[in-house]
C-alpha cells in the first residue's frame, strides 16, 4: 500500500460513475490512504478470476481498459499532476462504456 499511496497527491480525489447499473462509489474519496484502501479493497472483492487489463490513452490521459469475457467493464482514467496521480475517474456505467472497443478487436494503447 505505501508504493500506491507515494504516487498519490496529498489532495487525491476519486470518482466513480456506475449510473445505477453497476457497483461504483456514490459519494468522492478523499485522500491517499482512503483512496488507496478502496482501490485495494475493490480489486480483492470485485475483480473477476478472468480480468484483462489493458493501458490506453483515454481524451488524452493515460488510462487503464478492464474486460471480463473479452468485454470492457471498468475504464479509469488517471489525472497526473506534479508527477502524482491527483484525480481518478472509474466509469463502469454500461452505457458509457459502448464505445469501449472489445478485447478482441486490434487498437493500440
Amino acid at each position: 500500500m505505501d508504493g500506491l499511496i507515494s504516487i498519490l497527491s496529498n489532495d487525491i480525489v476519486l470518482y466513480t460513475d456506475g449510473g445505477g447499473k453497476a457497483s461504483a462509489v456514490p459519494e468522492p474519496i478523499y485522500g491517499p490512504v482512503n483512496v488507496s484502501r478502496l482501490l485495494i479493497m475493490s480489486l480483492k472483492k470485485f475483480a473477476p478470476k478472468n480480468l484483462e487489463i489493458r493501458r490506453a490513452q483515454i481524451n488524452g490521459q493515460p488510462g487503464i481498459l478492464s474486460y471480463a469475457n473479452g468485454i470492457a467493464e471498468t475504464v479509469i482514467i488517471l489525472n497526473i499532476a506534479d508527477e502524482h496521480i491527483r484525480n481518478i475517474y472509474i466509469v463502469r456505467n454500461p452505457e458509457k462504456l459502448t464505445r469501449v472497443p472489445p478485447l478482441s478487436t486490434n487498437f493500440v494503447c
